[in-house]
C-alpha cells in the first residue's frame, strides 16, 4: 500500500524570523618573544628584565593576541643555535603547534651565524609560525623577507666576526702596556700590588726559547725535552 505523503505550508500572513549563525569566533594568535644578552655579567640582569617586562606589555597589549611566552637567555653567544637552551625550547614549543608567531629585536640578537639564522627562520615557516624581526621590519611570512634575511643575517655574522677581532685587539693591547685584568698572572708575568702586569724576567726567558724553537721548527715533544733537561 503507497504511504500518503501531507506536505505542509507555513499559514498565509505568519511572519518567519529567519536567525543568523553566530559568526565564527576569531583565534588569537599565540605570540612569544625571543630576546639574548651575550653576557651573564650582573650588570646584564637589568637589561634582560627590561626586555622581558616590554615584550610582556607589548604581547599583553595587543588585543588580537595572546602570550606564548618569553624566552630569555643570558650569557650565550649568538654564534650556534645548540648552545642556546632557550632557543631549543622555543623551537620546540613551535613544533608543539603551541606558538604562531616569534618576536625578536634584530636579526643579530637572534643569530649571528647565517646558516643557522636562516635555517631557523626555514623552519618554523614550515611550521606555519612567522619570525618578526622589529629592527629591520622584516616579517618571513612575506615572500620578499627571506632575500632580506639573507643579507642582514650575512652582516649579523660579519659584525660578529669584527667585533671578535677588536676585542682580541684590546687584549693584546692590554698584555702589551701592563692593564690587563685577570685573576691570575699568566706565565711569563707577575701581578703588582697596583694589579698591573710586568715581566717577570725568569719566566720570560723560558717563553722566548719556546717560540724560538718553534721558529726553528722544533716540536713541542723536543722543546719539552730541552727544557726539561
Amino acid at each position: 500500500m503507497r504511504e500518503s505523503r501531507t506536505k505542509t505550508t507555513p499559514a498565509r500572513g505568519t511572519d518567519v524570523l529567519a536567525i543568523p549563525a553566530a559568526p565564527p569566533e576569531r583565534r588569537k594568535l599565540a605570540v612569544a618573544a625571543y630576546c639574548r644578552v651575550s653576557t651573564d655579567d650582573p650588570s646584564q640582569e637589568s637589561s634582560m628584565e627590561n626586555q622581558r617586562t616590554h615584550y610582556r606589555s607589548y604581547i599583553e597589549s595587543n588585543p588580537d593576541w595572546t602570550p606564548a611566552g618569553v624566552y630569555c637567555e643570558a650569557g650565550v653567544s649568538g654564534t650556534a643555535a645548540e648552545t642556546r637552551p632557550e632557543l631549543q625550547r622555543l623551537i620546540a614549543d613551535c613544533r608543539a603547534g603551541r606558538v604562531d608567531m616569534v618576536i625578536t629585536k634584530s636579526v643579530s640578537r637572534f643569530s649571528r651565524n647565517t646558516a643557522d639564522c636562516l635555517s631557523i627562520a626555514r623552519l618554523l615557516r614550515s611550521l606555519g609560525v612567522t619570525l618578526v624581526f622589529e629592527k629591520e621590519h622584516l616579517r618571513t611570512d612575506r615572500m620578499s623577507s627571506e632575500f632580506f634575511l639573507d643579507v642582514f643575517a650575512a652582516f649579523s655574522q660579519e659584525e660578529s666576526h669584527s667585533l671578535s677581532g677588536n676585542m682580541k685587539w684590546a687584549v693584546r693591547k692590554r698584555f702589551r702596556d701592563g692593564s690587563y685584568k685577570g685573576a691570575k698572572a699568566p706565565y711569563g708575568y707577575r701581578k703588582t700590588e697596583e694589579s698591573r702586569y710586568v715581566v717577570e724576567p725568569g719566566e720570560a726567558a723560558v717563553v722566548r726559547r719556546i717560540f724560538a724553537g718553534l721558529a726553528e721548527g722544533s716540536s713541542s715533544e723536543a722543546i719539552a725535552r730541552e727544557l726539561k733537561g
